[in-house]
């Protein structure tokens, strides 16, 4: 079984080192590294060329780009394993242990021919669970009139999510239209429900702070939130959005 970790890049001098470093501490070796960066000049590029020689990394390209989604499409056509993880330049692969187990975990899951998800555990940056878990009330009862009335799709992070490189070989793509959302979009419509595997491995840490977290982007968050349910048939009915404002309003006047 072979990762394809794929890693978009711009400007991420302060962070990329301790990400190259969390891969190429793998133990598990049957895996590529892809970089694909927006044109950086803070030494970024510096940084990956010290690193290259480690393991099976290649720069895709280094030219701007519109947004993550858009580097992350740059380099699906290229990918050559099983298995694909889309890895913050910020975040990093929790152990040197995480990919070994993930493989494990995905050769003894007795449904894993049917997915095209491996759903693994995301950790905050001083190692707590963070996001939806088998356990999650949410997760067991998506389709209940509630959750369904607010738009409610419930995913795991993605940052500890392995998408199966043959939905990628099929023409799928995140829809860069979007600058936000298009990573739930793709997940939905691969079947993700339906075609998950849940890994008890504990894989990615993420670095909190990207735009679907970010107060000054809530608005458009939002947004993009109401026009990817229209886009798959689970539209909110107009009464429910203030509320569904009022509810993001008091929960960014927190921070």
């Amino acid at each position: 079984m072979r990762f394809s970790l794929v890693t978009a890049t711009y400007n991420s001098a302060k962070t990329l080192a301790r990400c190259l470093d969390s891969v190429d501490a793998q133990n598990y070796r049957n895996f590529e590294h892809l970089i694909v960066d927006g044109g950086s000049n803070d030494g970024t590029i510096e940084i990956l060329t010290n690193h290259s020689q480690e393991c099976s990394r290649r720069l895709i390209c280094s030219e701007p780009d519109r947004s993550v989604y858009e580097a992350w499409n740059k380099a699906l056509g290229q990918v050559k394993g099983d298995w694909v993880l889309f890895l913050g330049s910020d975040d990093w692969i929790t152990s040197s242990n995480s990919l070994s187990m993930a493989a494990d975990a995905i050769r003894l899951h007795p449904n894993v021919e049917n997915c095209n998800f491996g759903c693994g555990h995301t950790l905050g940056k001083r190692g707590e669970r963070i996001g939806l878990t088998p356990s999650s009330w949410a997760w067991r009862n998506s389709e209940l009139w509630w959750n369904r009335w607010r738009g409610s799709l419930p995913l795991p992070a993605h940052p500890g999510v392995l998408h199966r490189a043959s939905i990628f070989s099929d023409g799928a793509r995140f829809d860069a239209s979007y600058r936000i959302c298009a990573d739930q979009k793709l997940l939905w419509q691969n079947y993700f429900t339906e075609r998950h595997c849940w890994i008890d491995v504990e894989l990615v840490n993420h670095q909190p702070g990207g735009l679907s977290q970010n107060k000054s982007t809530a608005r458009l968050h939002l947004e993009e939130r109401r026009q990817m349910l229209n886009e798959l048939g689970r539209p909110r009915p107009k009464w429910m959005e203030p509320l569904i404002e009022l509810k993001e309003s008091l929960k960014h006047l927190r921070y």
